[in-house]
């Protein structure tokens, strides 16, 4: 089942339950607030990673991809070839405005699937939260239990989510939200330099139909080289994934009935 439509059917129980995750009605004028906005947070999320496939593709065939790197002797990494003196300007000038087309689209990827699982994340924790105090008097004579076992396999699964976007978070907060090479905390010197390689567009491989991103082992945080592709990882990461958000919430709701 698709996460929105799941979370349409958490604020239907939210109503019927008087679940307190937000609140129903704006509780002051000047903080409006309530359950709707996280049911439109999460539609727009969904909306927007739905979106950004759909451009890559349609970038591709603005741009000429194919054609393109062709012509002008674009290489993997993304280098000219010299023999191509003459088409030098124009390969540079192609280049450059799709590599920031390309990562333009890719930053707010992967700040919207960041951004959306940190939503679910809160929101499953308020819920669980809220069932086990029963927090309601809609829900007192509800029988509603987990046992250590069950909380220990719902922090596995927790922990199973942010793995499979942790490449992700590490884009985001490495790259994206802001560089190390700007804000490098604690960061080593190579990690400061490698998070500024990256956002210039250096990680970009032009494969000879689409674009991924190669992660090198001191970025991705494991010793790993990663590769990501908006392209692939959809359908083969991100709807998986949130469908398996959307079913760890349906094992929980289908435990309040609907009247």
């Amino acid at each position: 089942m698709e996460i929105f439509l799941v979370i349409d059917d958490l604020v239907s129980k939210a109503q019927m339950y008087n679940i307190p995750l937000l609140p129903l009605l704006p509780e002051q004028p000047d903080q409006p607030l309530t359950i709707f906005n996280l049911q439109d947070a999460v539609q727009t999320a969904v909306n927007i990673l739905y979106h950004l496939r759909d451009e890559e593709e349609e970038s591709y065939q603005a741009f000429n991809y194919k054609e393109s790197i062709e012509i002008y002797g674009i290489s993997l990494d993304g280098e000219i070839n010299p023999v191509n003196s003459e088409n030098l300007p124009g390969a540079s000038s192609w280049r450059q405005s799709f590599r920031s087309d390309f990562l333009s689209r890719l930053s707010t990827y992967v700040m919207t699937v960041c951004n959306l699982d940190g939503i679910l994340e809160k929101t499953y924790d308020k819920l669980l939260k809220a069932l086990r105090e029963k927090a309601s008097e809609e829900l007192k004579d509800k029988s509603f239990t987990l046992s250590p076992e069950d909380m220990k396999k719902i922090g596995k699964r927790k922990e199973e989510r942010k793995e499979e976007i942790k490449y992700y978070s590490r884009l985001r907060n490495k790259v994206f939200a802001h560089t190390s090479y700007a804000d490098p905390l604690k960061d080593p010197e190579n990690l400061q330099l490698t998070s500024l390689e990256f956002y210039s567009g250096a990680s970009m491989r032009f494969a000879s139909d689409h674009v991924y991103i190669q992660i090198k082992p001191l970025l991705s945080g494991d010793n790993e080289q990663i590769e990501l592709s908006i392209f692939g990882d959809y359908f083969k990461m991100v709807l998986p994934h949130y469908e398996k958000w959307a079913a760890m919430f349906v094992e929980i709701l289908e435990q309040l009935p609907s009247r």
